[in-house]
């Protein structure tokens, strides 16, 4: 009976620990909300397995979105974090073929703030990061690249609304600049001085 009372005592101090140890703000099955895709939707709206074309006055770059991918509503556990992320990629690997990725990953548990939503993309050899600044805006400025804000801004003879230009500071990249427009996503870059326009 002396040891019974033990191994009691044992489990219900192991029960406890147990139960303290959980993070606060974290609960045994909590919900975590599916990505809402509404950023890339308005400023990457590249469709999947659609070709796009970039031109110059000598010769063209294409692309082709070959993954898309948010993630799905999920429970997650004590601890494990609550992440939403959405993802495209083009895995362009042939002559003036444009290798490139966007995402965005956010803690959904806080839905009226984006100020901690993380914004990658790459495009051929220029790798960028910012952050959604807004639910429909974003900042790049990092020791590699910045972005300037346009309320209108006229490219290749077109008017666009909401532009950013992505400026490189690195002098040893290919990719100098790219013009990123709302409901379009990128409509031109700039690689080893020349210009290269969406068709």
């Amino acid at each position: 009976m002396k040891y019974l009372y033990i191994l009691l005592a044992l489990l219900i101090f192991a029960s406890c620990e147990k139960y303290e140890s959980i993070p606060a703000g974290v609960r045994y099955g909590e919900s975590c909300p599916a990505y809402d895709g509404s950023f890339l939707d308005n400023w990457f709206p590249f469709e999947y397995n659609k070709t796009f074309k970039y031109s110059s006055a000598t010769d063209d770059y294409t692309m082709k979105v070959d993954s898309v991918y948010f993630n799905k509503a999920k429970d997650v556990l004590a601890g494990e974090p609550c992440t939403s992320y959405g993802l495209l990629m083009a895995r362009g690997n042939g002559v003036n073929e444009i290798n490139m990725s966007v995402s965005t990953y956010y803690n959904p548990q806080n839905p009226d703030t984006r100020s901690d939503t993380v914004l990658s993309f790459e495009w051929l050899d220029a790798s960028i990061h910012g952050t959604v600044t807004a639910p429909d805006l974003f900042n790049i400025d990092t020791a590699n690249h910045r972005s300037i804000a346009y309320g209108t801004l006229t490219l290749n003879g077109k008017d666009y609304k909401q532009v950013y230009v992505v400026l490189t500071k690195d002098s040893t990249k290919q990719v100098s600049k790219l013009y990123i427009a709302r409901t379009h996503g990128v409509v031109g870059f700039v690689k080893d001085g020349v210009d290269y326009w969406l068709q």
